[in-house]
């Protein structure tokens, strides 16, 4: 997510910003304060990303690096922001070196319970259509795998996806002949 970023706006002039020109002011990103909750985190990431993105403070030199790790702090809460203060900016921090990665990673890896990065697995186990739409239920099956550490093959998906659908559905669709295995 970070690289994509970075590339984003790689090459472009911070001097010829066009919003900052038509005086637009882009709204901070919502704080966060150090919950356990995986869609929170990475939310926040993303909208730190492109807040970042579009006020094209993304390099790679020194000082922009510095920026981007100094703006992380202005944008956490409570036991987070006490985080960032005791391990990024403490004088007698471990760590002397923060790059904008390196502190997204050790915040995940700090906040986020370890049992945080089994939410999606588990989610896609007992995910079912419901009232939804067919393409509802792809969507949120496809939105749990990205945030898989092992994301399933694709038989896996076609098999989870066909025990998803509603059960009027499921038998149809098996009537009709279609399976994961061959279909």
């Amino acid at each position: 997510m970070i690289k994509d970023s970075w590339d984003s706006t790689k090459g472009l002039d911070p001097e010829k910003n066009v919003l900052a020109c038509a005086g637009v002011k882009i709204s901070q990103p919502e704080p966060y304060s150090s919950e356990a909750d995986l869609k929170k985190f990475e939310v926040f990431i993303a909208a730190t990303l492109q807040w970042l993105s579009l006020n094209l403070l993304l390099g790679s030199d020194r000082a922009s690096v510095l920026t981007q790790v100094r703006y992380i702090g202005t944008c956490l809460r409570g036991d987070a922001q006490e985080w960032y203060i005791r391990h990024v900016e403490s004088h007698d921090r471990l760590v002397h070196e923060w790059t904008l990665e390196s502190t997204l990673i050790e915040m995940q890896w700090h906040f986020l319970h370890s049992l945080t990065c089994c939410y999606a697995s588990t989610h896609y186990e007992s995910v079912r259509q419901g009232t939804g739409t067919v393409q509802e239920l792809l969507n949120k099956l496809n939105k749990l795998t990205a945030c898989m550490v092992q994301k399933p093959d694709d038989y896996t998906q076609w098999k989870r996806f066909l025990a998803a659908l509603r059960d009027l559905l499921h038998r149809e669709v098996l009537t009709r002949g279609h399976t994961a295995e061959f279909s």
